[in-house]
C-alpha cells in the first residue's frame, strides 16, 4: 500500500513540474548507518567505520524515491547496488541510465 500510494505522488510531483509521470533516469547512492541493537542484517562499513546498516536508495532527477533497500553495513555498493538498480528498473522500464559514485 505505501509503495503505490508513494508511486502515485512520484507521478504527481512529476506531471506537476512539467516531466513525463516515468523517469528516465535514476541516481543511485549509499548511506551507512549507526545502529546499537544488534540484528542479523548488522555490519560494519570498513571505509567509513560506521556499525550498523546500509541503505541504498534510486531517487529521480527530482529527488523522488523510486527504490530503497536496507542490508548490512559491511555489504559492498558493487555487490549491493545492482540488485537494487535491477529493482527500480523493474518498476520503472523507462529508465535508460543509472549514475553513481565511485563505489
Amino acid at each position: 500500500m505505501w509503495e503505490t500510494a508513494l508511486d502515485q505522488l512520484n507521478a504527481l510531483h512529476r506531471q506537476n513540474n512539467g516531466r513525463l509521470v516515468s523517469p528516465s533516469y535514476g541516481m543511485i547512492d549509499s548511506q551507512s548507518v549507526k545502529t546499537e541493537y544488534a540484528s542479523e542484517e548488522r555490519g560494519i562499513d570498513g571505509g567509513k567505520k560506521v556499525k550498523g546498516h546500509k541503505r541504498h536508495s534510486v531517487v529521480d532527477i527530482l529527488g523522488n524515491l523510486l527504490h530503497a533497500s536496507v542490508h548490512a553495513a559491511n555489504c559492498s555498493d558493487t555487490v549491493a547496488g545492482g540488485p537494487v538498480m535491477a529493482r527500480a528498473a523493474e518498476k520503472h522500464p523507462s529508465i535508460e541510465a543509472f549514475p553513481g559514485d565511485a563505489g
